[in-house]
C-alpha cells in the first residue's frame, strides 16, 4: 500500500514537482485517498475551483472581448459544437463530430510560466499574436479535486487566447495561475 500526504501532494502540484511513491506502514484506510469527501482543499490561490465564475466562451475572433479571463479565477465557460467555431489559429486537434470547442482570452502582466488546469481532457491550443506557443510541460491533475489536465505554458506579456477543442461535454471548468517568474 502506498500513503500520500494530502497536503504535501497539493503543494508539489502547484509548484509542478513529482512525487515518488513510498511505502506506508501506518495503520489507516487508504480509502481516504480516492473518496472526495477527504480530499484536501486547493492552495489559497486556487480557492476560486470550488466556486467558477461563468462565462460563455467565444466562437469568433469577434466575440474574444465578451470571453475574458483573469488568472487566479476560477472559471465555467460554456462551448459549442466544434464544427461552428471559427478558431484564431487552426488547432491542431479538432475533435470529432459530437466534440465541443471555445475560446477565451486572458492578459499576461509579466513573463512567467503559466499553468491551465482543467476538469477535462480537452485539446489547447495557446496562442499570441496568431501564433500558437507549445506547452512546457504536461500532467494529470487531482481527480479528487475534480482537476484532469495540467498544461505550463511559458508566455511574455500581453493578450492571449486559449482554444478549447475535442472535449467531450459542453462545458470546461478551468484555472490560469503563474507558476515561476
Amino acid at each position: 500500500m502506498y500513503s500520500f500526504n494530502s497536503k504535501l501532494l497539493t503543494l508539489c502540484f502547484v509548484m509542478g514537482l513529482t512525487i515518488v511513491p513510498v511505502q506506508s506502514y501506518a495503520h489507516e484506510s487508504h480509502t481516504m485517498h480516492t473518496d472526495p469527501t477527504h480530499c484536501e482543499a486547493p492552495p489559497k490561490e486556487m480557492s476560486s475551483w470550488k466556486e467558477p465564475s461563468s462565462i460563455s466562451a467565444a466562437k469568433t475572433n469577434e466575440e474574444l472581448s465578451h470571453s475574458t479571463v483573469t488568472i487566479n479565477q476560477a472559471v465555467q465557460a460554456s462551448l459549442f459544437p466544434t464544427r461552428t467555431v471559427k478558431f484564431v489559429v487552426n488547432p491542431e486537434e479538432r475533435g470529432g463530430s459530437v466534440s465541443f470547442a471555445g475560446m477565451v482570452q486572458f492578459n499576461v502582466p509579466t513573463q512567467a510560466t503559466y499553468r491551465i488546469i482543467t476538469d477535462s481532457r480537452p485539446w489547447v491550443e495557446m496562442v499570441k499574436d496568431g501564433k500558437t506557443i507549445e506547452s512546457s510541460k504536461h500532467q494529470h491533475g487531482s481527480k479528487c479535486l475534480g482537476m484532469e489536465k495540467v498544461l505550463d505554458f511559458p508566455l511574455s506579456p500581453g493578450q492571449h487566447t486559449i482554444e478549447f477543442t475535442a472535449n467531450g461535454k459542453d462545458t470546461i471548468k478551468f484555472i490560469i495561475v503563474p507558476v515561476s517568474k
